[in-house]
Parts: C-alpha cells; sequence; structure tokens
C-alpha cells in the first residue's frame, strides 16, 4: 500500500512523514528511501523526505508498481487530493494523511523560513515572500487544499498543535488508521528521536524546523496583519477549531 502523507505548507509535514516512515519499518516494511533506490524512483520522489510534487497519473502509476509488488511506503507531498488520488484510495491502493495547524503560525513560519532560504542563496520555495503580508496571501491560497483534504472519505487528519502535545497519542492514532501492530515502547521511542536535543544538524535540515510554537502568531503579527488574517481565515479558523 501507498500511504501518502500530505500537509498544509508549514505544518509539520515533513515531521509526519518521517514518523510515518519510521512507524512502518518498526512494523517490519522498508524505508522509502531503500524503495527509491531499488526502483529508481528518485525523479518522482524527490528530496530527502520522498515529495511528489505533483502526484499525476503517469508518477503514480510508477510509484505504484512497488505496492504491487508486495510493498508498503510513504510518500509526502503538498499537492490537492486529484481524481487520481481518490481512485487509488478508493481502490485500496493508497491511504492518506494530512497534516495542518492554525494557519497565521504557517504564514509567519512561511515568511521566516523565507528569509533563512534567501541568506542561503537560494531562490526556491518560500524565498519570495518578502513580507508577512505576501505569507498571509499565500497560505491563504493553500486553504483551498486544506478544504478538499478534510472533506475526502477516510483520510486521516491530524493537527500540529495535537503532535506536538502528544506525540505518542498521534502516533497510536496513525497505527490504528494504517492497521499497524507496533508496540507502546517503540511508539515512544520513535517520538523520543525527534526531540530537538536528539537530532542531528542533517536531519534537522531535512525535517524543516523552525520554532514551532503554537499560538507565536500573536507576538508577531502586527494589528494590520492581524486583520488581514481575519479577514482571509477567518471562516477556516472555526471551521479548524483555532478561536479567529
Amino acid at each position: 500500500m501507498i500511504i501518502l502523507s500530505a500537509g498544509l505548507h508549514k505544518s509539520g509535514s515533513a515531521w509526519y512523514f518521517n514518523l510515518t516512515n519510521d512507524l512502518l519499518v518498526a512494523a517490519g516494511h522498508q524505508d522509502v528511501r531503500a524503495i527509491r533506490k531499488r526502483f529508481h524512483l528518485h525523479s518522482i520522489l524527490r528530496y530527502q523526505n520522498c515529495v511528489v510534487d505533483e502526484p499525476t497519473l503517469f508518477r503514480l502509476a510508477l510509484i505504484a508498481i512497488p505496492h504491487f509488488l508486495g510493498n508498503t511506503f510513504a510518500v509526502k507531498t503538498h499537492s490537492r487530493p486529484s481524481v487520481v488520488i481518490r481512485c487509488l484510495m478508493s481502490l485500496g491502493i493508497m491511504k492518506a494523511t494530512y497534516i495542518y495547524r492554525d494557519p497565521r503560525d504557517a504564514a509567519i513560519s512561511a515568511y521566516e523560513f523565507g528569509q533563512i532560504i534567501r541568506k542561503r542563496g537560494e531562490t526556491h520555495s518560500f524565498a519570495n515572500l518578502h513580507s508577512v503580508e505576501e505569507a498571509i496571501r499565500y497560505i491563504k491560497k493553500q486553504l483551498a487544499k486544506w478544504d478538499k483534504w478534510v472533506r475526502c472519505n477516510h483520510v486521516l487528519t491530524i493537527r500540529f498543535e495535537d503532535l506536538l502535545a502528544d506525540t505518542v497519542t498521534e502516533l497510536k492514532r496513525l497505527a490504528a488508521f494504517l492497521s499497524l501492530n507496533v508496540p507502546g515502547v517503540d511508539l515512544q521511542k520513535i517520538a523520543t528521536s525527534y526531540q530537538t536535543d536528539q537530532l542531528a544538524p542533517k536531519k534537522t535540515k531535512a525535517l524543516h524546523f523552525n520554532i514551532g510554537i503554537p499560538g507565536r502568531f500573536t507576538q508577531v503579527m502586527s494589528r494590520e496583519d492581524l486583520e488581514l488574517c481575519k479577514k482571509y481565515f477567518g471562516s477556516y479558523l472555526r471551521k479548524m477549531g483555532y478561536p479567529d
């Protein structure tokens, strides 16, 4: 089976993907990076986190080859739940999870990560977000994907804030969703391995960890920014379970 680990940008999606991969390994499945190497899928499962930038029919067909040969593995995306993805889920070939966070914190994180990227001399992803306002408008566009994901049947949704507060409980939810039998001691070990003081610098970079403090937008955003959030995020915040 293919586990599609989807998420809103800057919502801990890299962390959750790696937790999913580690959970599968603990249950006896292969690390997706070994599968990528074995099936020569580097051009489709990109970067350290095996990201599928745009899950087209062609790309998903190639990714499905390891599945049909008996492998279960996770891949990561920020894409919407396309018709092809929905079809694969209905056929039992794929299961999907979706992680999100308060979009106001996501906007702050995107803006600040953009600054980090520019300091490195790079021009990808959030490097073109030169203000909090631009980041807010960017996240607003991404929320249409959130709406589509939460309307899908049989998708496990996770809030970043809940994952941060009790990682082991969220791993138990994930294990149940994936029908995996993993001892509690292993769940604790997986959760602990992602604590900041346990991470190697290379792994920290791959996880795209920034600050990750819930509600930090209240200390960083100007009154004008907060008003813009209320305008763009208001209806979403209530649906997501966040105070507006």
